[in-house]
């Protein structure tokens, strides 16, 4: 009797069985590459149709919407047959602006994050057709306030103004392996609180402007940039806050490579500035260590602040170190330099 009960209990599982019923219940699709997945037509209505937590994958293809992420999902593009490209490009209506805390004034982003963790890889944002006219600033990516997550191997291009805008109060954003170019404005990141209870991870990307300003500007505190490629069609990298860390960055072809007002700058290698390769400002506290600054008509331009500057090694400069207060005694490298230090008119 033990066969036949057996071999009833297997048609059984047969008949039942349909591709919908194997599919993950914490897995969707967007588009139509895995038909055992629950499948959604956009990557909007996968967001809003999903529960928290689940993954959605996204089918090679063109995504003209603007998508607001309100829970946490991991949004991850993938290959199917010979493509492996997911672009999300303008749609045809307008894009809804979000107010910010750090930049005080209000963007338009193509993926706006409101919650977390969302985690966000495989995927370009295309904003070519942005409205560059509007008084809400087009942006690709817009982490906000209470948001989190991860960017991983992410392309963002053609933004009239930023790629990235990452700020909030509580949580930690990394972005990473990703390349932002053709923009006005690369990552502007940082928490406007002090102590900033933001923790911001920018590593292992390469960031160029375009017609631009600034490759990474850290309005705000809370961030460790490293491995970063930086170049800014003006700056490679600006700081306002001395709990942020660049490090071990290579910024290239920027007029200014660094400009300091407050924050520690060490081991990067600042390349074929134009101008400086790095200017301290406003006397805030700058720790200054073990860059090497090659080919930059000036190395360092202290503005006679007195701060930590020391084991940095200056190559190829005209002046190795402009406006150094008199009381300046670090020690520091210098090789193929017309005039070491020049004190200028600082005390």
């Amino acid at each position: 009797m033990v066969r036949p009960i057996l071999l009833m209990l297997l048609a059984l599982t047969f008949l039942t069985y349909s591709p919908q019923a194997l599919a993950s219940s914490t897995t969707a699709i967007v588009g139509t590459c895995r038909p055992t997945l629950q499948q959604y037509k956009t990557i909007q209505s996968a967001v809003n149709g999903v529960a928290s937590g689940t993954t959605i994958l996204v089918c090679p293809g063109t995504y003209p919407e603007q998508v607001i992420i309100d829970q946490s999902v991991n949004l991850q593009g993938i290959s199917s047959g010979d493509s492996a490209q997911v672009v999300i490009t303008i749609p045809g209506s307008s894009l809804t602006a979000y107010s910010g805390n750090l930049l005080g004034f209000a963007v338009a982003p193509q993926v706006a994050v409101r919650a977390g963790p969302v985690n966000i890889s495989n995927i370009t944002v295309d904003g070519t057709g942005s409205d560059c006219g509007s008084a809400t600033l087009p942006t690709g990516i817009h982490y906000q306030t209470a948001s989190s997550g991860t960017v991983n191997e992410v392309s963002i291009h053609s933004q009239c103004w930023s790629g990235m805008v990452v700020e909030n109060e509580t949580n930690t954003v990394t972005i990473q392996n990703s390349s932002v170019f053709d923009v006005f404005l690369g990552i502007a990141a940082g928490s406007p609180y002090s102590p900033p209870p933001l923790v911001a991870t920018i590593k292992g990307n390469n960031i160029v402007t375009h017609n631009g300003n600034v490759a990474l500007y850290l309005l705000g505190g809370g961030v460790n940039a490293s491995g970063n490629f930086l170049t800014g069609d003006q700056y490679g990298v600006i700081t306002y806050d001395a709990s942020n860390t660049i490090s071990g960055n290579t910024i290239a072809n920027s007029p200014v490579g660094v400009e300091d007002f407050a924050g520690n700058i060490t081991s990067n290698k600042i390349w074929n500035s134009s101008n400086i390769g790095i200017v301290l400002t406003n006397g805030n506290f700058m720790n200054i260590q073990s860059n090497i600054i090659d080919n930059s008509p000036t190395g360092i331009e202290f503005n006679c602040s007195p701060d930590v500057v020391s084991h940095n090694v200056i190559r190829n400069a005209q002046t190795a170190m402009k406006d150094v207060p008199g009381t300046f005694s670090g020690s520091n490298s210098f090789v193929n330099v017309a005039t070491i230090r020049d004190q200028g008119t600082c005390p």
